[in-house]
């Protein structure tokens, strides 16, 4: 079923408040699509984790300092609901202030690259470290999941090319709504040799404090390099 007009085009709110990150689906997600695995068609692709979901200390996913926005498409409301919740609450898990989270909602995952495009546009404190586009795309007749997909992740990708702020594709693109469903059940599994599986936001929150940590690193790096030659 193809998701409804949607009236307005952008509404900007926090989401991160007293309560308000927390509670949601955790989730194991990886980079974006969840098309078959192993070849079979009703599998969500498996996701990738850096480390186990929640507190779990890490240099590359050290949360304390980064400011993040998670752009978030409302197509397939319950879906994206919560993708954002495990999304924001492996941020805040990992360190991440709940002043230096903040989600942006856009109509559908078309206006995700615009959104992303305009926050990183912001100045000073307003500017994140890094971005999060998050929506669903599910195939039926209107095409929308194999003309608009390809274009969104575009889009994406070139945000990464053009600015200095990464920018992670939390993207779905489903063959079915029990399939976009499953990339955001609960399935967490600690201990015992059973491993981790989880929702696909956990995924792009630790895949987006790592890109951050990966620029920290890079801008100390370029600025100690220049500072030498100048010697």
């Amino acid at each position: 079923m193809a998701p409804p007009a949607v009236a307005s085009t952008t509404e900007v709110k926090h989401t991160v408040g007293e309560g308000g990150a927390h509670g949601g689906g955790r989730g194991h997600g990886g980079h974006g699509h969840g098309h078959g695995e192993e070849g079979k068609a009703g599998d969500p692709a498996k996701p990738v984790v850096i480390v186990e979901p929640g507190p779990t200390g890490s240099d590359k996913l050290d949360g304390k300092g980064p400011r993040v926005t998670i752009v978030a498409a409302r197509w397939y409301e319950k879906v994206i609901h919560s993708l954002v919740e495990a999304c924001s609450e492996e941020l805040l898990d990992k360190g991440v202030a709940e002043k230096d989270l903040e989600c942006v909602e856009v109509a559908g995952a078309f206006e995700l690259p615009f959104a992303a495009a305009r926050v990183i546009e912001c100045s000073g404190s307003q500017r994140p470290d890094t971005v999060i586009c998050i929506g669903c795309f599910v195939k039926d007749a209107t095409m929308a999941c194999e003309l608009m997909g390809p274009a969104v992740a575009t889009g994406i990708m070139k945000l990464n090319v053009d600015t200095d702020v990464p920018v992670i594709c939390g993207l779905l693109c489903c063959e079915s709504e029990s399939q976009a469903h499953a990339c955001t059940t609960e399935q967490t599994s600690r201990g015992g040799g059973g491993g981790t599986k989880c929702n696909h936001g956990v995924s792009w929150a630790q895949s987006a404090l790592e890109m951050a940590h990966l620029k920290r690193c890079l801008t100390a790096k370029r600025a100690e390099h220049s500072m030498v030659r100048g010697i």
